[in-house]
């Protein structure tokens, strides 16, 4: 990935945007010297940010008017926490921060994510490279124009850090031709889903439930300028808030790696004693030579 200047503004200040403290984040990262594989953890209470819980029973909440309700903005912006994981972090797994944003009724698409949730993107880059990716937006929308959208004379990204998220590290020849690159088998990308700042958002299609159906974590991958800007389990409100444990985990493979750092297996739990969530990731560390004696 490159960054340059850019003209099309960037949204937020991404160096100083939320409150991580209401959330109570920790971390924790361990190498094993003989085998240099990582494990890490972060660790971050919901509940006690006492966020606002829209659906199911106040959808009438959901439209572009700030409320109070939702902190006096629209129920439909997210409410976000920058967290910095640290140099050791970083050099060992190659994530720099972590943005935590909570959709009070979600965000598209609404058949999948019409349903108030997180979004725990582990970003790739640092804040000050978010800033430089900007882009010309949809009209009406925080969503980067993207080719082929409907509008008339739209679909045409007006200078290079716009174009630069429809810019997508694909396969060329061989059994994954066509595929994208560091990425898990049957991710495919939504291409009116690029955000600036962040990338644009690729998943599996075949495995998300339906937004009613939804209830543990998904996998979402981010692409900018056919790199990785950012690797995010996405989860809803409920399974980091409430009365039950909840668990899930899953190993993580990728096509014709490159990155060697993704995580090669990650989980979340939720304490119901403690309140607290822990989003755990395994992989191989970064700059690391095994100790063999």
């Amino acid at each position: 990935m490159s960054f340059a200047a850019t003209t099309s503004s960037s949204p937020y200040s991404f160096v100083t945007y939320g409150n991580a403290a209401r959330f109570s984040f920790t971390k924790s990262i361990t190498i094993d010297s003989k085998t240099c594989d990582y494990t890490a953890a972060i660790k971050f209470n919901a509940p006690k940010a006492n966020l606002p819980v829209v659906l199911p029973l106040r959808p009438e909440l959901c439209n572009p008017t700030p409320d109070p309700f939702c902190e006096n903005k629209s129920c439909l912006a997210g409410i976000s926490a920058l967290y910095s994981l640290g140099s050791g972090f970083y050099r060992a797994t190659g994530f720099d921060h972590v943005a935590l944003d909570y959709y009070p009724c979600g965000h598209p698409p609404m058949q999948n994510f019409a349903t108030g949730h997180f979004d725990f993107h582990m970003m790739r880059i640092n804040p000050g490279q978010r800033e430089l990716m900007g882009c010309d937006l949809f009209p009406g929308t925080p969503a980067c124009d993207w080719p082929g959208s409907p509008l008339p004379g739209s679909g045409t990204q007006s200078d290079p850090s716009g174009r630069k998220f429809f810019v997508m590290g694909r396969v060329e020849g061989g059994a994954d031709s066509g595929k994208l690159a560091n990425m898990p088998e049957n991710f495919t990308v939504e291409i009116d889903s690029a955000l600036r700042g962040m990338g644009l958002h690729a998943f599996d299609h075949t495995t998300a439930r339906l937004a009613d159906e939804w209830a543990d974590p998904l996998l979402i991958i981010g692409s900018y300028d056919g790199g990785i800007s950012f690797w995010e389990p996405m989860f809803p409100y409920t399974f980091a808030n409430g009365t039950t444990d909840n668990f899930y985990h899953a190993n993580a493979t990728y096509v014709q790696q490159t990155i060697l750092s993704l995580p090669s297996y990650w989980s979340m739990s939720y304490s119901k004693s403690t309140q607290v969530t822990t989003v755990t990731i395994k992989g191989k560390a970064n700059g690391c030579v095994p100790d063999l004696f």
